[in-house]
């Protein structure tokens, strides 16, 4: 998703479309927010799950 978002903003500068590039742009930030966050939730998990088998 990441790649998709920069090849697009990669694209849309060489066109030259402002429209395109803000797409591109925000295609970007949300799938670096879905991947951050994925990132922090499985990372919550495993430190719960720690500290559940240390009780």
């Amino acid at each position: 998703m990441i790649c998709g978002g920069t090849a697009g903003v990669v694209q849309a500068v060489a066109n030259g479309s402002s429209i395109l590039l803000a797409l591109a742009l925000l295609l970007a930030s949300l799938s670096g927010a879905i991947v951050g966050a994925s990132y922090c939730y499985l990372k919550l998990r495993h430190a719960a799950r720690r500290a559940d088998g240390r009780r």
